[in-house]
């Protein structure tokens, strides 16, 4: 894939420590609010990015994903991954990064409700079958005991089991975020699983979550309940003819 030449062109970064470098290769880089994702670790942060990236979206966005402390990595920012699904395509790529750049028209998109559960903490949970991407809502509330020790010391965390074709894998959670809701399927833990999303927008059997359970770092910190929501990310698809996406304005 040809790489383009961004410089002057305003745009964003979704990892932090790259500003240095692009800024001294004359880019003209705009940060967001949080402008690291793995700090939009609450509903409020979140909603702050998701804000700017809807009313100032960039010319391009340099993706990659990462996160910190072994967390599920669509949990950061997480409000703004169907956004970035939405309104950008992939122009470039390398091993640790994606060049995105913004189309004339979003890509439509809606959410389309699949199963909504109540469901005993620390049971496992299927997750519906679907082609589609599929966004997940949790709502984990702390106990008494949670919300105390929540006052003093760091939140309790949680484990999220997940299996798919390929057997299981563990993630932490943080369940501030998980209420507002992410995407579960595919499970996007890599810039080159970003970047195979971004192109393709299906998810093919083989790559789907199967399940989760969702299992507390400490005993008597949560609510022994755990409401969850599926929701099929429909329409996530090329627009018609005539909308190709906006040329990144390249320089010599």
């Amino acid at each position: 894939m040809e790489r383009p030449d961004v410089t002057g062109a305003p745009g964003s970064i979704i990892r932090s420590d790259w500003s240095a470098a692009l800024l001294a290769r004359g880019m003209h880089y705009t940060p967001r609010p949080v402008f690291q994702s793995h700090m939009a670790w609450t509903p409020e942060h979140a909603a702050m990015n998701l804000a700017y990236l809807r009313a100032h979206p960039p010319d391009w966005i340099v993706m990659h994903v990462e996160t910190i402390d072994g967390r599920f990595e669509p949990l950061d920012d997480a409000p703004s991954w169907l956004e970035i699904l939405s309104r950008y395509d992939l122009r470039a790529s390398a091993p640790d990064r994606l060049i995105l750049a913004r189309r004339a028209i979003p890509r439509p998109w809606h959410l389309e409700q699949m199963a909504r559960l109540d469901v005993p903490l620390g049971e496992t949970v299927r997750v519906p079958d679907s082609s589609a991407p599929l966004w997940c809502q949790v709502e984990l509330r702390p106990s008494v005991r949670g919300r105390l020790r929540n006052v003093v010391l760091r939140p309790s965390r949680v484990l999220m089991e997940y299996t798919t074709a390929d057997g299981t894998r563990s993630a932490f959670v943080v369940p501030a975020m998980m209420s507002s809701g992410f995407l579960l399927s595919p499970a996007v833990r890599t810039t080159a699983a970003f970047a195979i999303l971004t192109t393709h927008g299906v998810v093919p059997p083989d790559g789907r979550v199967r399940t989760i359970r969702l299992i507390p770092e400490l005993e008597g910190n949560f609510e022994q309940r755990v409401r969850v929501q599926f929701a099929r990310v429909a329409e996530i698809s090329e627009v018609s003819s005539g909308t190709e996406p906006r040329q990144v304005p390249l320089t010599p």
